[in-house]
């Protein structure tokens, strides 16, 4: 648990479902060796609709529940399920005008981009263990242990579900394609770390011989390492704070609320805490809110959103981050947009239109 809520990656996506999805990930696993299946049910669909790639988990337990049980589960569990589904499912066609969100969808064109590729493929795998541990012998050790505790669980329905998960989880980021972000991995390394405390688990049973005091010591000693590197980390980001972006979001979208009329609209590349606070029309960069820009960036077109939707407003970073400066420098940009010298934020940039029609 120390190694879960001291790592910096947490905090990278506080707000986001993230938190929730490895919850239920959790708590689905308790559930399903306490042969709950009535509740358990019930969470794998909270699961699935709070991350879709909560179905690897269930494929996991699905195919373990055969092995142990040999027949499928009673068919009065998935009556409220069914109901969760279609009330969730409706909702959304009524409301959004379609059954799915759009930022499923966007997830996947990312992966058809080439903006992202160095962070999709085998370079997912790769960097999201150099994410955990970005210190060399860290990131081995945790390899050793991981292996470890896979061999202390080798026969255990425990282990079976939790490899299978990781694997097509995997298998899925991979084909896909989706480019690396923390809440893509944090669920993963929930589970790494389970074997991580599988593998302490054994070394202190391989122990059995010695005084106790010896065994806490030797345990101490291989854990604290990793548990200081995640401190140094955390620590740091946090004395780092006032450098981050994240932290100013709020006050940015606060004050476009209160200096740009009701009915404008903003694009921007991280939309959520500026849309929450702006109360405005977001035209969202990456499509996750704005389907017709993700199709534009499976192309590698970063900058045909903003000849289509025309918002009245444009936030950026200073700098500027190297996708945004495509469409800054476009000759429609130039022609149409200024900067806005009311915008108070020097890390970042408000451009404004300039006039009330549109030079093409």
């Amino acid at each position: 648990m120390l190694l879960i809520v001291s790592t910096k990656l947490i905090y990278d996506c506080f707000g986001m479902e993230t938190y929730l999805f490895t919850f239920l990930i959790g708590l689905s696993i308790y559930l399903f060796f306490k042969s709950l299946y009535f509740y358990l049910f019930i969470t794998l669909t909270l699961l699935f609709l709070t991350r879709s790639e909560g179905v690897f988990l269930i494929i996991a337990l699905t195919i373990e529940h055969l092995i142990l049980k040999r027949k499928l589960p009673n068919y009065k569990y998935f009556v409220i399920p069914i109901i969760i589904l279609l009330i969730h499912y409706g909702f959304n066609y009524l409301y959004y005008g379609g059954f799915l969100p759009d930022s499923a969808n966007a997830k996947i064109l990312h992966g058809k981009s080439s903006i992202w590729k160095g962070s999709t493929g085998i370079s997912f795998i790769k960097l999201s263990f150099y994410i955990y541990w970005n210190n060399r012998i860290l990131r081995y050790a945790f390899f050793f242990f991981i292996a470890l505790g896979i061999y202390n669980l080798r026969k255990s329905s425990y282990n079976r579900i939790i490899l299978i998960t990781i694997i097509l989880t995997y298998l899925f980021y991979f084909i896909m394609k989706i480019p690396l972000y923390p809440w893509y991995i944090i669920p993963l390394y929930f589970l790494f770390v389970l074997y991580f405390s599988s593998a302490l688990s054994y070394i202190y049973k391989y122990l059995e011989n010695r005084l106790f005091i010896v065994k806490c010591i030797i345990i101490t000693f291989l854990f604290v390492p990793f548990l200081i590197t995640n401190l140094k980390s955390l620590f740091l980001n946090t004395s780092n704070s006032e450098e981050n972006s994240f932290n100013n979001y709020e006050n940015v979208g606060k004050w476009i609320n209160k200096n740009t009329n009701i009915n404008s609209s903003i694009g921007c590349i991280e939309v959520g805490t500026i849309g929450y606070f702006s109360n405005r029309k977001i035209i969202d960069f990456c499509g996750l809110v704005t389907p017709l820009t993700a199709k534009y960036l499976a192309n590698n077109d970063t900058y045909s959103w903003i000849l289509t939707y025309k918002p009245d407003y444009v936030f950026t970073h200073s700098p500027i981050w190297e996708n945004m400066e495509n469409v800054v420098n476009t000759d429609f940009f130039k022609k149409n947009y200024i900067i806005d010298e009311r915008f108070p934020y020097d890390k970042f940039l408000l451009y404004k239109r300039k006039y009330s029609y549109w030079i093409n």
